[in-house]
């Protein structure tokens, strides 16, 4: 039976499918493709009115999510894994913040601001989370969640900078910016000002820290392994933007083939420490 085509072959969120627990699978398909759905709503290309009419319908979806009774699919399968309505709730809800500010090309002041955005862009993986480890601390299985999706993010918006910047979202802090003396407008120049490399070393290293910090103590779940292969994936490309000098507006950077299937293969046999 052929695998159902979730993510694009050789991108970290296959690699986590492939290399996640068989009975966890379906829980990632349904999480990886929600997350898919709801990023759509903010494409560029969808005229502005059907993409808050989009909005609207999934906000009210998220309130038949608390009642157990969602009308999607993929809510559907989502809400015959997850033991609490209401959570599930809050974390479609806080994801749907995330695609609200993207498609109002939100841009952030300070790190401050971008942290609240990265906040609600991991509220799936902890959607995810809490379906996949469901018996594990909740407060320690929240943190670790959310330090898989804001580094995955991290490692995003490292990569997309000068795509981003063209499509209207400027996500490195504004005050990082000013401080390097850098006109946001730089960013969409495939050979930007030195001083956005600095700000992007700045952003993946807190990136780094902040992994580093909240996943230290996380759940040692095996059924976790699809999601650590995320976190390790990311934690990859962000290594390679970093030996590249972060000049991504000359390629698209990504670490290659053999290297993302180590990479997985070593994170999925490697579990963390139960804290």
């Amino acid at each position: 039976m052929q695998e159902p085509a979730v993510a694009r072959p050789g991108s970290p969120r296959w690699h986590a499918r492939l290399f996640a627990t068989p009975e966890t699978r379906d829980t990632l398909d349904a999480v990886f493709a929600l997350e898919r759905e709801l990023w759509s709503i903010a494409d560029t290309q969808l005229d502005h009115g059907v993409a808050h009419i989009k909005l609207q319908w999934w906000h009210e979806e998220a309130g038949r999510l608390a009642q157990r009774q969602p009308r999607h699919p993929l809510t559907q399968a989502l809400a015959a894994r997850h033991a609490t309505p209401a959570d599930a709730e809050t974390a479609l809800l806080e994801y749907l913040r995330s695609v609200e500010l993207d498609l109002a090309r939100t841009t952030y002041e300070s790190a401050t601001e971008l942290e609240h955005y990265l906040q609600y862009c991991a509220a799936l993986q902890r959607l995810a989370a809490a379906a996949l480890a469901p018996d594990a601390d909740p407060q320690g299985l929240a943190a670790f969640a959310t330090a898989v999706g804001r580094l995955v993010r991290s490692a995003e918006i490292l990569r997309d900078l000068r795509q981003d910047a063209w499509d209207g979202r400027v996500y490195v802090p504004l005050d990082w910016l000013a401080a390097e003396g850098v006109d946001p407008a730089a960013l969409r120049e495939a050979e930007a000002p030195p001083g956005v490399a600095r700000c992007l070393q700045r952003l993946a290293s807190e990136a780094r820290q902040h992994w580093a910090a909240e996943s230290a103590a996380a759940p040692g779940a095996d059924s976790l392994r699809g999601l650590r292969v995320l976190a390790a994936l990311h934690l990859a490309l962000i290594d390679r933007l970093e030996q590249a000098g972060f000049a991504v507006g000359l390629q698209r950077l990504e670490p290659g083939p053999l290297r993302s299937l180590w990479t997985a293969w070593r994170a999925a046999r490697t579990p963390m420490e139960t804290a």
